[in-house]
Parts: structure tokens; sequence; C-alpha cells
């Protein structure tokens, strides 16, 4: 296994661009002028309880180790050493969200078009839906919780707890399913498609809690902005109570599982990046957590 040096992130900042802004009004208008009662919400999904983004798994409140171990070999320069955590009582979604549901708020919203070359078009509605900034990403978030209170993104540190935290075992795993790297269980470049699959169908790959495609697919917009060193330590001693930074074009939002494009080393569960939020990627989609419980 070769450790990773060179530090990572999928782009440079930039502001957010006319288009972004146009398509950004558009969404905020509908979601204005929508009728507050959502009918029929993501009707349609073939199996349930693997492939709906609507089905949560709770985590108890209870501190967990939040950063890589001093040696890992997948420990970048921007990932803290581990460091206990308290963490509230959360519930994050089984699988990322995917076309089907996105489209429910977005019906412009295009498949791309790569990949309907390759996937059909029914098969493609429950992959995770890509091509989507971080804005658009939590202002879905806001559309749905009409009939999901309180669902959101999820915070970088509620997500790696849902990747690695084993509660059974009382240790966090360096990926999902265990410490040894197994490319068999996961969507990446070494073994996968070289394009996103049906959320959820690496069952092998399941995290110790369950949820699906915490490794590889689509990286996965968390809603707290990127920070690293002092700044990093600090927001990690004070709880991990992370700064709210300006929205200036220079800052980041934070990323976290790996892609479909990248192998070992990225879908750890520490790894972390930070990109632009008005930029849209092909690799790069969005996951559902909540604070009102859902058992």
């Amino acid at each position: 296994m070769t450790p990773i040096e060179a530090p990572y992130f999928h782009s440079a900042p930039v502001s957010p661009t006319r288009e972004l802004a146009s398509a950004l009004e558009r969404l905020r208008v509908r979601f204005a002028t929508t009728n507050r009662r959502i009918h029929h919400l993501g009707a349609g999904y073939p199996h349930p309880e693997v492939s709906d983004p609507r089905s949560y798994i709770a985590h108890k409140e209870g501190s967990f180790p939040f950063g890589a171990e001093d040696g890992d070999p997948y420990r970048m320069p921007w990932v803290s050493l581990a460091r206990d955590i308290y963490v509230h009582a959360f519930a994050i979604g089984r699988v990322p969200v995917t076309n089907r549901l996105y489209r429910g708020f977005d019906p412009a919203h295009l498949l791309p078009a790569n990949l309907l070359e390759q996937v059909n078009e029914a098969e493609l509605l429950d992959h995770p839906v890509v091509n989507v900034s971080w804005y658009e990403a939590a202002l879905f978030t806001e559309w749905l919780s009409q009939v999901i209170p309180g669902v959101r993104l999820p915070s970088e540190i509620e997500w790696e707890k849902a990747a690695g935290w084993d509660s059974a075992k009382s240790r966090k795993m360096r990926f999902p399913w265990g410490d040894e790297w197994r490319p068999e269980y996961v969507n990446s470049w070494e073994r996968g498609p070289n394009r996103t699959t049906l959320a959820g169908s690496y069952l092998q790959g399941a995290a110790p809690c369950g949820a699906l495609d915490m490794a590889g697919n689509v990286w996965e917009w968390c809603s707290n902005w990127f920070i690293e060193g002092d700044t990093l330590e600090h927001a990690l001693a004070v709880g991990g109570r992370f700064p709210e930074l300006e929205d200036d074009g220079t800052n980041r939002r934070v990323d976290r599982g790996g892609g479909w494009y990248h192998d070992v080393g990225y879908p750890a569960t520490h790894v972390r990046a930070g990109d632009d939020p008005g930029d849209r990627f092909a690799h790069c989609g969005f996951r559902l957590a909540c604070s009102d419980i859902v058992s």
C-alpha cells in the first residue's frame, strides 16, 4: 500500500459563476412557489431497504476518535491526529441522494451525458446524483425538510463517525469495512466501471452502522467549511465546533468519501478534501443527515 503524499483538492477555489447564480435563483423561485405539501416524493424505489436515501441510520450520542492515528500511511497533512470528539445523537442516510430523489426537487437537472451512453436512464435514476454544487445540495435539504423535519447535510464529524465507528467494538475502522484495503468492496478506479454505480450496491463495503457507499462511488458534500492546521486543532479542542467562514470565493466546503475515480487511500474514513462550494463535479454528490432521530 502506497502512502499518499501530495496535497489533494478537486480544484482551485473560484467565485460562483453567473450560470450557478442563475440556477440557484431558479431553484429558489421554484421552491418558494411550490405547494408546501410534497406528494409521492421519490416513489418507485426498487429496493427501499437499500437504495432509498430517505432511509436513515440512527447514531447515539457519544465520543469517538476523529482523525487518523499517528503513523497511519493514509494520513494527509490536513488530517488531524485522532482526538476523541463528543457527538450529539443524529441520523444519517443509508445511501447518497439519488438522481430519482433529486429530480423531485429539480426536474431540469440533467443526467450526465457520458453515463447515459453507458447505462440506461431507468437504472441511472438510482445512481447517486452528481454535478450538484454545495449550494444546490444545501437548498435541496431545505426543500426536503418540508416532509422530513430537520433534514440537512451532515457535518464532517458526523460523517466520519457514521463511516468508521464500530460501537460494538468501540473502535474506528480505517475503511468502512475494516482496516485493510479491499478493492472489491468499493466502487473505485482500481476495480470499478470508472463511473457511478447503483447507490448501495457494494454491500460488502458497508460501514459498521450499515451505511453504504461511505467509501467510493461519489465524494459527498458536508455542511462545514474546510479548515486545517492550527485552526482545525483549535476547533477540535473546543469540541468540534467548526467556525463559520466568509463565503467570499476563497474558502472551501468539506467533501468526504472518495469517488469512483480514486483508489487505495482516498476512501479511508478519515480522509478529507475541500472544494469551492460553487463547483460541480461528475464524481461528487451528497448524503442526508437529521438531528430529529429516525429510529
